[in-house]
């Protein structure tokens, strides 16, 4: 009878094991998912907020009359996910993959022409006139 225990207590602790095995490279999955997300969206944000923060200071420092093209760099893809921004309707868009960010800005359209293009992975041109 003592034998018969000590083969039962040692199948229980195997499938417990083997239960916890599963468990841990479950919620490594789930772990890695949601980094992944946090990631991609902090960074989609201070992409967003680069490039609001650029379109307001055009308003406060450009002379009426003046027109602004310069280049900014952006990462070319975030979390293995492509990146772009896009300018629309007095908002910011930072696009990846599923994820998204925009920041609006009110008011500026009155203020500022401003048009984003990208000619190339990483690279957004920025065109402002005042």
């Amino acid at each position: 009878m003592r034998g018969q225990g000590v083969i039962l207590f040692l199948l229980i602790s195997l499938v417990m094991m083997i239960m916890l095995y599963i468990t841990i490279l479950d919620l490594s999955n789930i772990m890695d998912i949601q980094s992944k997300s946090i990631v991609v969206e902090s960074r989609l944000n201070d992409i967003a907020n680069a490039v609001a923060n650029d379109l307001v200071g055009a308003v406060i420092f450009l002379p009426h009359n003046t027109t602004l093209h310069y280049k900014k760099d952006i990462p070319s893809e975030i979390a293995g996910e492509g990146c772009s921004v896009i300018y629309e309707n007095e908002s910011v868009k930072a696009i990846s993959g599923l994820y998204e960010s925009r920041v609006f800005i009110s008011g500026i359209r009155y203020e500022i022409n401003g048009s984003i293009s990208s000619s190339g992975v990483g690279v957004l041109w920025i065109n402002v006139s005042r």
